[in-house]
């Protein structure tokens, strides 16, 4: 029995799974062969276009909540099919410094940050 079909008959409230691995191309049609009925939910912000273009349909993850506006362009973008706007918008979220997307978000500037405060 999978880890899967156990979790779904011990915990009631059990739907879904966070799916983490930045590092490979996501497999949306492969998740859900292995859990159906599953709601799979991308967390790796870097990797958040990617997913969305798969058909991730939620996501978890660190900049989310703060920067929602920026994913919700980002996921228009790719339902409307303008891959280049999506790529341009979700740019920021790609890199490895959470200080780009909060930059982006709250309008100020590394220079405004410039007493090396938070």
């Amino acid at each position: 029995m999978k880890l899967t079909d156990r979790a779904m008959d011990r915990l009631p409230t059990f739907c879904g799974i966070k799916y983490s691995d930045g590092a490979s191309l996501y497999n949306l049609p492969l998740l859900e062969k292995v859990g159906p009925g599953l709601e799979f939910l991308a967390g790796s912000d870097e990797a958040y276009l990617m997913s969305v273009a798969q058909g991730f349909r939620a996501a978890v993850g660190s900049t989310y909540n703060y920067a929602a506006p920026i994913y919700d362009r980002v996921r228009e973008a790719v339902n409307s099919g303008d891959l280049e706007e999506a790529q341009i918008v979700a740019g920021p979220c790609a890199g490895d410094d959470r200080r780009d997307v909060w930059n982006l978000w709250s309008g100020f500037t590394e220079s405004d940050d410039a007493d090396g405060g938070d």
